[in-house]
Formats: structure tokens, sequence, C-alpha cells
């Protein structure tokens, strides 16, 4: 009676191809860290400062326009003051177009950026004189990861009435 040989070698291949496909998208997973936070500066007023961490093991290439505040459109605004009326803020319109300056971000680089919210409310600073204002804003984390779901980061804060932050200068 025939016995086929089993060749190990084949099978084995096989099965480590097989494995490896099936954690191809955790092994070229990139990670990012976004911290926000909110600064005072005297001339413009409120300002979100962006620090944004690369935490994957090889470097990767992204656009400067992927970042939070590499292009307008990337990070979306909302604000209302909480003045008795509880206005909410319109937005400037206006064209801002991407750059495409490629960057190569090493493991553990930090990159950082500001965004000043007088560009993107010009009214902020007035209403800001008159109340606390509120601003919440969404950043889509799949510019920078595009092969995964990466979940959008989103906040609001809470920027303390500006006549209470000169005093306290």
């Amino acid at each position: 009676m025939y016995k086929p040989k089993l060749n190990l070698r084949k099978h084995f291949v096989a099965f480590a191809f097989a494995i490896a496909l099936a954690f191809a998208p955790f092994a070229h997973a990139q990670q990012w860290v976004l911290q926000v936070r909110p600064q005072w500066q005297e001339r413009s007023g409120w300002a979100l400062f962006f620090e944004i961490k690369y935490t994957g093991r090889k470097p990767v290439r992204i656009f400067a326009s992927d970042l939070p505040w590499g292009m307008r459109e990337r990070t979306k605004f909302f604000a209302f003051s909480l003045e008795e009326s509880g206005r909410t803020l319109m937005p400037a319109l206006y064209i801002d177009d991407p750059k495409f300056d490629p960057l190569v971000v090493q493991p553990n680089q930090i990159l950082s950026g500001t965004i000043e919210l007088q560009t993107r409310f010009p009214e902020i600073r007035k209403h800001n004189l008159m109340a606390d204002v509120v601003v919440c804003y969404v950043y889509e984390m799949q510019n920078l990861v595009p092969d995964t779901n990466a979940q959008p980061f989103k906040d609001c804060l809470f920027l303390k009435q500006a006549t209470k932050m000169q005093s306290q200068n």
C-alpha cells in the first residue's frame, strides 16, 4: 500500500505564512500619542499646543498636512461662549492649501505645533473678555495611520474668561 510522504517543511512554511497574514495588520500598525494643552498668549489670546509622539518601531513617512496643525480641515472645531445668551462662535472661512512636504518620523520622535484659536474664531477674544468659552475639537487619526481604524481624538476645553487670565499673570 502506498503512503504519501508528508513534507513537514512545506506544511510548516504554509502554517507560518498563514499566521503571518493573520497578524500582519498588527505588525505594521503605527502608534501615535497625542497631547493637547491650551495656552494663553498675550498677543493672540488662546492657542492649542499639540504634541504628537510616534511610538512605532520603524520610521514612517507622512505629510506635514496630516498633522493636527498642518492644514485647517485636519482639526475640526466648535466653540461657544458661556455668556447668558450662550452664543455659538462663528468660524472664519478661508482657503488653506495642504502642505505636501513629506516628513520622515523616527521612533519616539515628538512633533509639535500650535493652532491659534483667534485664526479659527475671529470673535473668540471679544467673547472671552465677557465670559468663559468652551472649545471642542476633533482630529481624525486616520490621516496618520491610514491602514487602521484609528479612533478620532476629540476633546472639549474650558477656557477661563480672559480678564481672569490677565489678572493671574
